[in-house]
């Protein structure tokens, strides 16, 4: 759950609201129900630290259109394509849309 309250950290941060602003509500989405019902669990916990009014769980990010996406990791991209980089960069920028959950259970960065 440490996860959760790091990325409602930071979010407010990357928006400038502060912690002491409550917010109505906050969404977790993942898509093992383990992880929401361990969420649903704290849920007072998640709520004080966060100071947010009600926590929602869910499985379906189509539901509150979230969508994820891939971009190239330009660093190192570069060092292997050289020239080619910007070409590959762009195809990769403009073709992919991820439409599942990854498998890793590292969550997203929020946006």
């Amino acid at each position: 759950m440490q996860s959760v309250i790091e990325l409602g950290r930071v979010v407010r941060d990357r928006k400038t609201l502060p912690i002491k602003y409550p917010l109505p509500e906050v969404v977790v989405i993942h898509q093992d129900n383990q992880y929401l019902q361990d969420a649903k669990s704290l849920e007072s916990y998640i709520i004080e630290e966060l100071n947010v009014k009600k926590l929602t769980v869910s499985s379906e990010k189509d539901k509150y259109g979230i969508y994820l996406k891939a971009e190239p990791d330009n660093q190192t991209l570069g060092r292997r394509l050289k020239g080619a980089f910007k070409q590959v960069s762009q195809a990769i920028k403009g073709q992919f849309r991820i439409v599942g959950f990854p498998e890793s259970s590292r969550p997203a960065e929020m946006q």
